[in-house]
C-alpha cells in the first residue's frame, strides 16, 4: 500500500514543519512574554 506510506510521510512532514516553526517561535520569543513573574502560582 503506497497511499498509506504516502500519507504517513506527509503527516510527519507536517509534524516536522509544525515542531519547527514552534521551537523558532519560542526561540524568538522574550523570555518575560513566555514566563512573566509569578506564573507558577
Amino acid at each position: 500500500m503506497p497511499a498509506t506510506r504516502l500519507r504517513r510521510r506527509q503527516v510527519i512532514g507536517i509534524l516536522l514543519v509544525a515542531a519547527f516553526i514552534l521551537l523558532f517561535a519560542l526561540l524568538r520569543a522574550d523570555r518575560r512574554m513566555l514566563f512573566p513573574p509569578g506564573w507558577w502560582r
